[in-house]
């Protein structure tokens, strides 16, 4: 398999159409369909299916449409790595990203390596814990944010100076609004939580112990908070979120309520210690690390 077929095949899937992908990449349709047509023998799967008005893809081919995407991105990432000097330095930092304050930071460092290396751009995708684990041990994340950094051997990771508070999102007219809460409103109420909460045994409260999951009522489930708001603005339930996501100034309808316990995660940057580091990433981390020893 040929990563320029796959490019081929990524084209014609963009176009939706063979003669119209053909005229982009410059070649006769005859010979992209013939590599189309290989392709699909080589994978043992029909790929495509024609009709009138185009091609589409069959369930064999939105698998490998996900799959090629992966792939030609890392190869191209791969070329970035093993061409760039010290003179000109550039290519792409991709990071994935868990939904917290501490982001400003790495605007921050982001914005200041811009000023000095205007060759580097950024890629950065909102993603959970496990996304951004995964797509790590893949290489196509560079780097991840993420919430209590509680990671396997494999990762490095630069802890930031700021704490997430939880709480509580729910509606500004909502009888709790007034009142202040305690850890045992949550086995009361409808909530709906994030994914890195759901896999848990339930919700470990500091002075509380653990409040067992099978004893919360779990109405769904987010990975991220502008979804949370809008089921909490539908009167789904409560949402169990990080203070200073969503407006909740007024006239937004919502308030975030604390709960009189301290539940709080630390934001850390981390990356895979075994992969080697492109100089723009090495930029990237060190303008990080100075902006978080200010």
């Amino acid at each position: 398999m040929e990563i320029r077929v796959l490019e081929y095949f990524l084209t014609v899937v963009q176009e939706e159409s063979i003669s119209a992908a053909a005229d982009l990449l410059h070649v006769t349709q005859p010979t992209l369909s013939r590599q189309l047509i290989d392709l699909g023998k080589e994978l043992g799967v029909t790929l495509l299916n024609r009709g009138r008005y185009g091609v589409t893809l069959t369930h064999e081919g939105m698998i490998l449409r996900k799959r090629a995407e992966q792939i030609v991105d890392l190869v191209s990432a791969t070329r970035e790595e093993v061409t760039e000097s010290d003179r000109d330095i550039g290519g792409e930092i991709r990071l994935g990203c868990a939904e917290t304050v501490a982001f400003d930071y790495l605007a921050g460092a982001m914005h200041q390596v811009r000023q000095e290396y205007p060759g580097i751009t950024f890629r950065v995708m909102s993603s959970d814990a496990y996304e951004v684990i995964d797509n790590l041990n893949r290489g196509l994340y560079d780097f991840g944010l993420l919430l209590s950094p509680n990671f396997p051997d494999t990762y490095d990771y630069l802890e930031l100076p700021h704490q997430e508070k939880w709480g509580l999102l729910m509606k500004s007219d909502d009888p709790l609004a007034a009142d202040s809460l305690d850890a045992a409103v949550l086995l009361k109420i409808p909530l709906i939580v994030s994914r890195q909460w759901e896999d848990q045994a339930g919700l470990r409260i500091p002075g509380q112990g653990l409040l067992r999951r099978n004893k919360l009522n779990i109405v769904s489930v987010y990975n991220l908070a502008y979804n949370a708001s809008r089921m909490v603005k539908a009167g789904l339930g409560y949402a169990l979120i990080i203070d200073g996501l969503i407006d909740t100034s007024a006239g937004s309808g919502l308030t975030f309520k604390p709960l009189d316990v301290d539940i709080t995660t630390v934001p850390a940057l981390i990356w895979n210690k075994h992969r080697t580091e492109t100089r723009a990433g090495q930029i990237f981390k060190n303008a990080l690390i100075q902006s978080v020893s200010a």
